[in-house]
C-alpha cells in the first residue's frame, strides 16, 4: 500500500528553495509570490498522485456541505496547489522573522485559558494537523512567545520523512529551530520521560494527529472522516494520554483561503475527552480523543478546503483501516 512518506520530496531541490528565499528577501512578498506560480505549475503538472488526491478531497468537501457545491475542476485543483505554495512562503517568512505574532488574529476560544495555564507553569499537549499552517505557529511561539513567559518551552514531534530539503533550509534560517524538534522515529522511554518533564514544568508538546508515521504504518485508528473510513495515527493520541496533561487542538487558518494578504486566524480549542488515568481505560480514552480530533478537523476543513495540505490518498482505498 502506498504511504505518504514514500513520495519523493517535491516542489524543487534545496537550491531552488534557497533561491526562492533569496528572491523573497530581495523582491518582497508580492513579486516573489508571482514568480512562485511557474514553480507551482510544474509541481501540479508533474505530480499525478497529488493532483488525484487534491481532486478527491475537494470533491468530498464539496459534497459534504448543504447545498452541495459543484464538483471541482482542474482549475480548482490548481488553485489548491497555489494555496500550498503560499503556505510554504509563509513558513519561510515566519522563520525569517518577516511575520510577527501580531499578524495572527485570535478567535474567542480557549487561548486565554492556555496562556494562563502556561504562566502558572502548567503545560499542555497540542494536537495540530496539515490543515492551515500550524508550523507557522510553532515558529512564532518558539521565537517570540518564549520571551514573554518565563521557562516556556515549545517542543514539536515531527516526521522528517519527505521534507529533508525544507528542513535543511529552515535550519539555516534559524539554527535554534532544530533543537526544538524531536523526530517521531526517536520516541522511546527516555524521550517520553523528557517530554513528560517538559510538560510538567509548564511547556508545550506539539504533534500532528493526521499523518501516520513512516515507522508505525500499522498503528492506526479507523475514523469516520468526510463520509468514509480514514486512517489516523495511533501514536499522537497515545502520547497525549501518557503525558497526562490538558489537550488542545491547534490550527492557524487564513481567513480567506486564496488571498495571501488575508490574516491568519489562530484557533485553540480544549479537548473535552479525558486524557491520562488508569491503564485499563486507555484504549477507550484514546478512541474518544481521536474521534473528537477528527470531528474538529473535518469542521475546519469544510470551512477552508483549499488549506488542506495532505496531497496523498488520505483514505488509502483498498487498505485495511483496523488497528
Amino acid at each position: 500500500m502506498a504511504h505518504w512518506a514514500d513520495e519523493k520530496e517535491r516542489g524543487g531541490g534545496y537550491w531552488q528553495l534557497k533561491l526562492m528565499l533569496t528572491l523573497r528577501r530581495a523582491l518582497g512578498r508580492r513579486l516573489c509570490a508571482a514568480l512562485m506560480r511557474p514553480v507551482v505549475l510544474v509541481f501540479y503538472l508533474t505530480a499525478p498522485r497529488a493532483r488525484s488526491a487534491s481532486i478527491d478531497f475537494l470533491t468530498r468537501a464539496a459534497a459534504a456541505v448543504e447545498p452541495p457545491r459543484p464538483e471541482p475542476s482542474s482549475r480548482e485543483s490548481y488553485r489548491h496547489f497555489v494555496s500550498f505554495g503560499e503556505a510554504l512562503l509563509d513558513k519561510v517568512d515566519a522563520w525569517s522573522s518577516l511575520i510577527r505574532v501580531g499578524q495572527l488574529v485570535s478567535e474567542d476560544d480557549d487561548l486565554d485559558e492556555l496562556v494562563d495555564a502556561l504562566r502558572s507553569k502548567s503545560g499542555a499537549t497540542l494536537l495540530c494537523s496539515h490543515l492551515g499552517n500550524a508550523e507557522l505557529l510553532r515558529a512564532l511561539a518558539s521565537l517570540e512567545v518564549g520571551g514573554q513567559i518565563e521557562g516556556f518551552s515549545f517542543t514539536s514531534i515531527v516526521e522528517f520523512s519527505g521534507t529533508a530539503k525544507f528542513n535543511r533550509l529552515i535550519a539555516e534560517i534559524d539554527p535554534r529551530s532544530m533543537g526544538e524538534l524531536v523526530p517521531a522515529s526517536d520516541i522511546g522511554p527516555d524521550t517520553m520521560i523528557a517530554l513528560k518533564e517538559r510538560v510538567d514544568s509548564g511547556g508545550l508538546v506539539v504533534i500532528a494527529g493526521d499523518r501516520v508515521a513512516a515507522a508505525n504504518r500499522d498503528k492506526v485508528i479507523a475514523l469516520d472522516f468526510f463520509g468514509d473510513r480514514a486512517r489516523f495515527p495511533y501514536g499522537p493520541f497515545l502520547l497525549a494520554d501518557l503525558l497526562e496533561s490538558p489537550v488542545y487542538f491547534m490550527s492557524a487558518l487564513r481567513e480567506r483561503d486564496l488571498d495571501w494578504r488575508s490574516p491568519y486566524i489562530f484557533h485553540i480549542l480544549r479537548a473535552r475527552s479525558p486524557s491520562g488515568g488508569d491503564r485499563r481505560g486507555r484504549d477507550a480514552r484514546i478512541a474518544a480523543l481521536a474521534a473528537e480530533y477528527a470531528s474538529s478537523l473535518e469542521r475546519e476543513a469544510l470551512e477552508h478546503p483549499y488549506q488542506w495540505y495532505n496531497f496523498f490518498d488520505f483514505w488509502e482505498k483498498g487498505g485495511s483501516c483496523e488497528r
